[in-house]
C-alpha cells in the first residue's frame, strides 16, 4: 500500500437508480433503490477510492458493512455516493459513507476493507476451494 493514504480523503460518485437497483415487490409505484444496491454502490465507491492508493499487485476486499437505509429513492433518480477514509490501521482501512438523493440523505454507514496482495490472496482461495478438474 502506498504511504500517502490519509484520514479524510474522499471520493464521490454519481449514478442513476436504474431498474437493476430497485425493489420490485411493491409494484410499479414502489420501485425504489434497494438496500443491497445501496451497499454495493457504497462498497464500490470505497474500493475505487482505496484502489487509487494501491500498488498494481494489490487490491482490497470488504470485511465489514454497517448500513442505515433512511428513505426510498425512486427509479430514475440521480444519487451521489460519498466515501471518506475514517481510519487506517495497518492493512485495514475504515470508511464512512453516505448516499444522497436530491432531497437529502437516503442512507449512511461504515465499511472496512483489507488490502491484499492479489496473487497471495488468490493462492489462499485456491487452497481452500481447489479449482475443479471437471470439464
Amino acid at each position: 500500500m502506498l504511504e500517502q493514504l490519509d484520514v479524510g480523503v474522499g471520493r464521490t460518485e454519481q449514478l442513476v437508480v436504474d431498474a437493476g437497483r430497485v425493489i420490485d415487490f411493491l409494484g410499479p409505484r414502489g420501485r425504489v433503490y434497494s438496500s443491497p444496491s445501496m451497499v454495493m454502490d457504497m462498497e464500490w465507491c470505497c474500493w475505487y477510492l482505496l484502489n487509487m492508493y494501491l500498488r498494481p499487485d494489490e487490491s482490497s476486499v470488504g470485511v465489514y458493512v454497517e448500513w442505515h437505509h433512511l428513505t426510498g429513492t425512486p427509479l430514475g433518480q440521480q444519487v451521489t455516493v460519498t466515501a471518506t477514509i475514517a481510519a487506517v490501521e495497518g492493512r485495514q482501512v475504515s470508511f464512512t459513507t453516505q448516499i444522497h438523493d436530491r432531497f437529502g440523505i437516503a442512507g449512511h454507514g461504515s465499511h472496512k476493507r483489507v488490502v491484499v496482495e492479489v496473487e497471495r490472496h488468490l493462492g489462499r482461495l485456491e487452497q481452500r476451494f481447489p479449482p475443479s478438474t471437471a470439464t
